[in-house]
């Protein structure tokens, strides 16, 4: 054998030797993830606490009176599990893709999401609404975009003589869990849980595909065709993240089905299937209506096609458009009742909760003596002014390219629910931790785990933060401050620093390679 062939034959095997280490490593960190989910599901668990009292609950009263203790078992539970997450991403990014390490992935997110399905959901009672607007509208024959449903669900829940605020896209959704479950209320939660965990897989799946359409534009040899080398790294960041298992597992929450339309609208895009873009991005529009705010980021994109190409992509929009209206007017036609059908999505904009609008809030009222009301509309016109004026800079300085169009997507996003949304919960931080993994640079990579990590951390200090001694003085100037604060300074820290040292508004996806066909006028500086 020539020493050119022994040596290949060495690194050969050293790299199989380094492969069987990485993935024995996934396999234990998903088993203890998926231990400790399991712990936390027994203290929290549907079969023992539905339908309890008669009311829904919440973790408080599930974990018992030791709000100390239980301060400390959260938060200790996820420090532990974001640490082994951590463990795991830097382990996807170096071992090799192969069906053994697919594998692993794969049923270890499985018995993650497996170990948090049983949970009664500790963080929101959203999921209850869910089944029962789906029973609304699939078994009742009612309009769920305009009648609440408490009247017909077996316990009692806040808000529950109020319509929800949802797109009717997400409510025809919910036939198979809904149909499946007849009426054993226990089972079809489960089934919807099940549901719910399938449409984050989509969402990972859908997640990988891009990150290898993203690397095969921006390459034209034939490795980068097959594959980014990043696949098991974006498939663990999105499908084995602890705040998106807790969020889509644990309390089931349905913004990770309006971004499984978004994330699919993206890879249609970058697969140049036009004809599906228009209805793939609707749909996501009727799930949620905040993914509205991507329209203008796809249209940035498209017309910055060369003209020829965009002529004669016109015919595949033409059909697509008709699709879209199509889907538009059936998701309607059960529940359109004029205007009135978004009265509850106008009610719910003039709402103030943990946001930065409620920052401001809070300012005017305790240092300005406005009332709560003037107090509330400044803060919410603040937020407006200021999301609106991100908004234009993120457009502005968006490039040609595909990767662009998913770090404008990705900023875009972030910027609403930073500094526009009134009334903001911590889950929806799912919008931005399945967009910004699919992009390369450790920038976009940090800012989905900072983004993760504050959003599992302001449940807790909502209820528990006037029990932790550093939190106590922020409580005694507003009891949400805590919550607000956690949640909205790592990922803001993240992204400044970013902007900082990458002078980039897409954190450095700007310097990527763009196709030559892809370019259709002078590139702006990307500060």
């Amino acid at each position: 054998m020539s020493v050119e062939g022994y040596r290949d034959r060495m690194v050969a095997v050293l790299a199989r030797r380094s492969d069987r280490v990485g993935i024995a490593a996934l396999a234990a960190i998903a088993g203890v993830s998926a231990a400790i989910y399991a712990a936390l599901t027994r203290a929290m668990s549907l079969d023992e606490f539905f339908p309890g009292p008669g009311v829904t609950l919440d973790f408080q009263v599930m974990l018992g009176d030791d709000r100390v203790a239980n301060t400390w078992w959260l938060y200790g539970a996820f420090a532990v599990l974001f640490a082994l997450w951590g463990g795991a991403l830097w382990v996807a990014s170096w071992v090799t893709l192969s069906r053994w390490s697919v594998a692993v992935v794969v049923l270890g997110g499985v018995a993650m999401a497996a170990a948090l399905v049983p949970m009664y959901p500790p963080f929101a009672v959203d999921f209850f609404h869910y089944l029962g607007e789906g029973r609304l509208l699939w078994v009742e024959g009612e309009n769920p975009m305009v009648r609440g449903p408490g009247e017909f669900f077996p316990i009692g829940m806040s808000y529950g003589n109020e319509p929800a605020a949802y797109g009717p896209l997400w409510y025809w959704t919910l036939g198979p869990p809904v149909l499946l479950g007849g009426d054993d209320f226990p089972r079809s939660l489960l089934l919807l849980k099940g549901w719910m965990v399938g449409w984050l897989a989509l969402t990972a799946f859908l997640g990988v595909l891009i990150t290898r359409g993203l690397a095969a534009r921006a390459s034209a040899s034939a490795s980068s065709a097959t594959g980014s080398g990043r696949e098991l790294l974006v498939a663990i960041a999105i499908a084995w993240n602890p705040y998106a298992l807790w969020r889509v597992a644990g309390n089931g929450h349905n913004d990770i089905v309006m971004m499984a339309f978004a994330l699919l609208a993206v890879w249609l895009v970058i697969g140049e299937r036009w004809r599906w873009v228009l209805p793939a991005l609707l749909a996501s529009v009727l799930v949620k209506y905040v993914s509205l705010l991507l329209v203008p980021v796809f249209a940035i994109y498209l017309l910055r096609r060369p003209r020829e190409e965009l002529r004669r992509r016109l015919p595949d929009l033409a059909v697509g458009g008709g699709v879209a209206l199509v889907l538009l007017v059936a998701a309607f036609a059960a529940m359109w009742e004029g205007l009135s059908t978004f009265d509850q999505v106008r009610e719910q904009s003039d709402r103030v909760i943990t946001s930065t609008p409620d920052l401001v809030s809070m300012a005017m009222h305790g240092w300005f003596g406005a009332s709560l009301e003037r107090a509330d509309e400044i803060g919410l016109r603040a937020g407006a002014v200021a999301f609106g004026l991100a908004a234009l800079v993120i457009l502005w300085r968006q490039r040609a390219g595909a990767e662009a169009l998913v770090a404008a997507a990705a900023a875009m996003l972030l910027a609403y629910a930073l500094l526009g949304v009134g009334w903001f919960r911590p889950w929806y931080f799912l919008w931005v931790i399945t967009l910004a993994p699919l992009l390369p640079g450790r920038w976009w990579m940090a800012l989905a785990i900072a983004t993760s990590v504050a959003g599992l951390a302001p449940d807790v200090a909502e209820k528990y933060a006037v029990f932790a001694g550093a939190l106590r003085p922020l409580t005694e100037v507003h009891p949400s401050l805590p919550a607000i604060l956690l949640q909205f300074l790592p990922p803001a820290i993240v992204w400044l620093a970013a902007l900082q040292a990458t002078r980039s508004a897409s954190l450095g996806v700007a310097q990527l390679p763009v196709k030559t066909s892809e370019v259709s006028m002078p590139a702006r500086s990307a500060t």
